[in-house]
């Protein structure tokens, strides 16, 4: 039995890749305890989130808010083609 190295008092459970990775010292999210972000991290962070709003989340449901936003874009182009070409055969 290993207990996390935070101080938390919770143990490691013991994985199938353990064996081949080794053991880990913290439990997963726990490596961070106690430690703080600088003021330039923070600032870079949020200029980050600002550019993009996804940034730093994962998971099917941020990557398919993404691709939703393409698909609109997408359409959005064609519709102008679609108008472009409407008024180019108008004037034929």
């Amino acid at each position: 039995m290993k207990l996390c190295a935070c101080g938390c008092g919770q143990e490691i459970k013991i994985k199938k890749h353990h064996k081949y990775y080794g053991i880990p010292n913290y439990i997963k999210g726990h490596n961070t305890k106690g430690k703080s972000l600088s003021e330039k991290a923070k600032l870079k962070l949020s200029q980050n989130a600002e550019i993009n709003p996804n940034y730093g989340m994962k998971g099917k449901h941020h990557s398919l808010k993404i691709v939703y936003l393409y698909a609109e874009v997408v359409i959005q182009k064609r519709i102008q083609i679609a108008k472009l070409g409407q008024s180019f055969f108008k004037s034929c």
